[in-house]
């Protein structure tokens, strides 16, 4: 990955915040009962947290009767799902799918206005450093989340208003866990045996960042709320394949 940016970007997780994305990830059939978890480490680099903050949040499912432990060589930790948990699966997902929808509404307010200013205020330096974000092809879940995010907070940065930067930067801190349990549930692996899911990472980021190279406010702002609303598109499919059904969300006005 290049060097030329760093945007500081770990994620200060608690183990409650981390206990509620897998549990959620439980809930909705990522892991069937008797499923065995992903290592500490796994879900340590999946979810940006440290392993540390992963035992704490295991052992508060251990101890809400989720999951089950066993030591030795062929140990780990293995779902214990009760009849009355596949009932609630439903209304969970309609949550979480909600909870995704306000993400992506609340992003599509704002980070186009940040390509479109970023087009007109971004330094040569900048726009390099751009377009080589947009070339480097991630291998695993955490180089997709480090590149993607790098992607889009170096616009907000290049739109040169504090404000606004702060703003997305901590959205995007928000809903981290939230969207990237849900991909690593049920849309992608979290090694890099199966490089494919990540081909063509960067074909939306490519035109964001032309326009913005090339200085056209217009097509930049366009290019990103296109780029957002397939996201958004994409988070609700996975959703709805991991629950064998369509979810019910909102409407919102710029749909």
């Amino acid at each position: 990955m290049s060097e030329a940016i760093d945007l500081n970007l770990e994620v200060q997780a608690t183990h409650d915040l981390l206990a509620e994305a897998l549990r959620k990830r439980i809930m909705l059939g990522g892991l069937p009962s008797g499923g065995r978890l992903p290592t500490e480490r796994e879900l340590a680099l999946g979810l940006g947290v440290s392993r540390n903050t992963v035992r704490k949040a295991v052992r508060t499912l251990a101890d809400e009767g989720l999951i089950w432990t066993e030591r030795g060589r062929n140990g780990g930790s293995f779902v214990k799902l009760s009849p009355e948990s596949a009932l609630r699966r439903h209304g969970i997902a309609t949550s979480w799918r909600q909870s995704i929808e306000d993400c992506y509404s609340f992003r599509l307010a704002l980070e186009p206005l940040a390509a479109r200013w970023a087009a007109g205020r971004a330094s040569a330096a900048e726009r390099t450093t751009l377009m080589k974000l947009v070339a480097e092809q991630p291998r695993d879940l955490a180089a997709y989340h480090q590149i993607d995010s790098g992607f889009h907070l170096l616009i907000a940065r290049m739109a040169r208003f504090e404000l606004l930067e702060q703003t997305i930067g901590q959205a995007r801190q928000g809903m981290f866990r939230e969207l990237n349990t849900l991909w690593m549930s049920f849309g992608a692996r979290t090694d890099g045996d199966d490089l494919e899911q990540f081909e063509g990472f960067g074909r939306e980021h490519l035109p964001i960042a032309q326009a913005i190279s090339e200085r056209r406010p217009a097509d930049a702002e366009a290019a990103m709320s296109t780029h957002l609303r397939h996201a958004r598109r994409q988070f609700a499919q996975v959703l709805e394949e991991a629950v064998g059904g369509p979810v019910e969300g909102r409407k919102h006005s710029h749909d």
